[in-house]
């Protein structure tokens, strides 16, 4: 382990340093708890000799030095030692060995590289149940994860696939997690990368939002298709140039989290009074609706394309494909990764995926950093 990266990155993050030391106390508290009045095995001598020590050591050496959060990393890769030449060697089961054992596995957060981040997986300290369920079911996911990110209401993985493909995959204790940016700070403010504002919003991870309008940033809407974009909500809020009935194309969030088409002719205010609190425009009508992959339209079901597909498991658990195939491969995708829908956001050289650090994916070689400015986004922040 490269101990000054670990210490350069934890020392400057008061969060990240407090998660380890009420982690400690918590090894201490439960070994305490587990050990008092319940071990009578022949060998408890190995617990005294070779566990407790090193389980006090971690407790007292708290402190906010570097020294002690190296010693902690040491003393935590001792105590694992410990444990697992102990576990064996016992010669009948102990409420000790099933608790403590169990905890310990769930509380001395690995140390997770991903990139050029080093930081705590938090899992086991985490108060949110939705989000402890996520890093329990998705474990080997996050630790595999090209990244990775979780919090107290944040659970996040990109996978890079061979192709080149990224599947970010989310979850969120809540639905107000969920934003719509905006190119430079406001509606029709013109265009922005997706890199910059990343940068600007803060958030976890984010993706190029709607169709737009090249001269101003705006929601492309009224064309003359059958079905089209016709309808526009930004934050609950009617935009300026939204029509009065939905075209049957516009991808709305609800205030609850719920990801849906809007059904062509809807009023306006029907989707508000359903509880929309923004919509995209997009191109193609649903690929994937109640779990089963669509074929409304099979030229462009079977038309090869770069793009971005927001799917939804359910409210709160969503994926993001950023990548090229064509409509039908990626709804197969998120078919199998368990969404019961799916549509495509702003495609070709708009596609863009960026991490509040860094940019994960963009799409546009005619621009020399290589990112098309795009009119709004579409992100997931811990607030």
């Amino acid at each position: 382990m490269d101990y000054d990266i670990l210490l350069q990155k934890l020392t400057s993050s008061s969060s990240e340093l407090g998660t380890y030391k009420a982690n400690a106390e918590d090894i201490y508290n439960e070994f305490n708890s587990s050990y008092l009045g319940t071990i009578s095995d022949p060998e408890l001598s190995k617990i005294t000799t070779n566990i407790k020590p090193t389980v006090e050591r971690i407790k007292n050496g708290v402190t906010n030095s570097d020294t002690w959060l190296k010693n902690y990393v040491n003393e935590l890769n001792s105590l694992e030692d410990a444990l697992a030449g102990f576990s064996g060697s016992l010669t009948a089961p102990t409420e000790f060995t099933s608790e403590f054992v169990d905890m310990f596995g769930k509380r001395t957060m690995p140390i997770i590289k991903t990139g050029g981040d080093i930081h705590a997986n938090a899992q086991g300290l985490i108060d949110n149940e939705i989000i402890k369920k996520a890093l329990e079911k998705y474990a080997s996911e996050y630790e595999n994860a090209y990244k990775s990110y979780s919090s107290d209401n944040t659970f996040m993985t990109i996978t890079k696939l061979a192709d080149g493909t990224y599947v970010t995959h989310i979850v969120v204790a809540d639905p107000t997690q969920i934003h719509k940016g905006y190119a430079n700070g406001g509606y029709g403010n013109g265009l922005e990368t997706t890199s910059a504002a990343a940068a600007r919003y803060d958030w976890i991870v984010g993706v190029n939002g709607s169709h737009f309008s090249s001269s101003n940033g705006k929601q492309d809407v009224n064309r003359p298709e059958v079905q089209t974009n016709r309808v526009v909500i930004n934050d609950g809020k009617v935009a300026d140039n939204s029509g009065s009935t939905a075209g049957g194309l516009e991808i709305c969030l609800t205030k609850d989290g719920k990801f849906f088409t809007a059904p062509s002719g809807m009023s306006t205010q029907e989707l508000i009074n359903r509880g929309v609190v923004q919509t995209y425009s997009s191109h193609e009508t649903n690929i994937l609706e109640n779990g089963q992959v669509q074929n409304t339209y099979p030229s462009a079901m079977n038309k090869s394309y770069n793009r971005t597909v927001i799917g939804m498991v359910a409210p709160g658990e969503y994926y993001i494909y950023s990548g090229y195939s064509t409509a039908k491969e990626a709804a197969q995708m998120m078919k199998d990764k368990g969404c019961t829908w799916a549509k495509s956001l702003d495609q070709g050289g708009s596609v863009s995926l960026a991490t509040g650090k860094e940019t994960v994916k963009k799409s546009d070689s005619s621009y020399s950093d290589g990112e098309r400015p795009v009119g709004d986004f579409l992100y997931f922040a811990d607030v």
